[in-house]
């Protein structure tokens, strides 16, 4: 763990934001490698996700990409709404899908802001001379993050950037993308659930050669229902457009949360009665169906009342 400034912000296309992050302590960075994220603790205590996006060996600061979510739950509107010099907690840095040095070719997959592991896997490719492909789709060039720099490289050595953009009527074809695959090549895919889930569909025969990850942010359940906070003895009613973790923490009572989006289970409780609505990403379909715990920043209710354990 350790603290960081904001640095330099900038425009990379519709709503991305490329933005440096300095050590406070002046030191390099701990060592980076491709397909590496770190978890920000923002000033509200919130906590997100982003990989980093550095060239290899920069390490005097760390460089993310962040996507503006107008419709968000806090986490990239608080980021992008703090200035220059804003002090920010690197609360871990690790690697959950790296790079694999054996691979023949990188073939790569990315949808929308997924773009941002695999352009540091590019980076690094390129400094090493590896073979790489990259199959990245957007809903249009303006959205596209770090398309001029694509295009170069394109333009140095053609045929390894393949761009697909919805308002040009441009689709992948995933299946074609799969099955092209040579007997050494390694394939990684990063963007919302619907292209991770194709990929995966199409994925099965690669075994440890398919990497994935995964930028979903769980749907919300709908409110409108009464929640018992047990140990707190306090009845609240969740309006239609709130979720529990938002009528919770209203009442006053300050429970454990961190991603709002489903996907860290920080805001885990223990169900007492009632049948939770679940729609995040962290309980497994059995657990799911047990039913004795939720998480409260996107779950919801299936009858009229919930009490849980806060």
């Amino acid at each position: 763990m350790y603290d960081v400034r904001i640095g330099r912000i900038n425009e990379l296309a519709t709503d991305i934001y490329a933005m440096t992050l300095e050590p406070c302590d002046g030191r390099d960075a701990p060592e980076i490698t491709p397909g590496m994220h770190v978890n920000l603790r923002m000033p509200s205590g919130i906590e997100r996700s982003y990989s980093l996006v550095n060239a290899p060996k920069m390490r005097k600061h760390l460089e993310i990409a962040v996507k503006l979510e107008a419709d968000g739950r806090g986490g990239s509107r608080e980021l992008c709404s703090l200035p220059t010099g804003t002090q920010l907690t690197v609360v871990e840095q690790t690697n959950d899908f790296a790079l694999d040095e054996n691979d023949e070719t990188h073939v790569l997959i990315a949808a929308g802001i997924g773009i941002t592991p695999l352009w540091s896997m590019i980076q690094y490719a390129e400094s090493a001379d590896r073979a790489w492909v990259l199959h990245y789709c957007a809903k249009s060039r303006s959205t596209a993050a770090y398309l001029d720099e694509l295009e170069k490289l394109e333009a140095q050595r053609p045929g390894r950037v393949h761009l697909y953009f919805s308002d040009e009527d441009k689709r992948l074809d995933m299946a074609a993308v799969v099955a092209g695959l040579g007997p050494s090549d390694g394939a990684y895919c990063c963007g919302p659930e619907r292209i991770t889930a194709a990929f995966s569909g199409y994925a099965d025969g690669l075994g440890d050669r398919a990497h994935v990850e995964d930028f979903s942010v769980a749907e919300v359940a709908a409110g409108g229902f009464v929640v018992m906070l047990a140990r707190s003895e306090i009845e609240i009613q969740v309006p239609e457009d709130s979720t529990i973790l938002d009528a919770v923490l209203a009442a006053g009572v300050d429970p454990d949360y961190s991603c709002m989006s489903g996907t860290c289970g920080s805001c885990e409780v223990a169900v007492l009665e009632g049948e939770p609505d679940h729609q995040d990403f962290v309980l497994t379909d059995e657990e799911k169906e047990v039913g004795d715990r939720m998480m409260i920043c996107c779950s919801g209710c299936r009858g009229n009342r919930l009490v849980i354990d806060l």
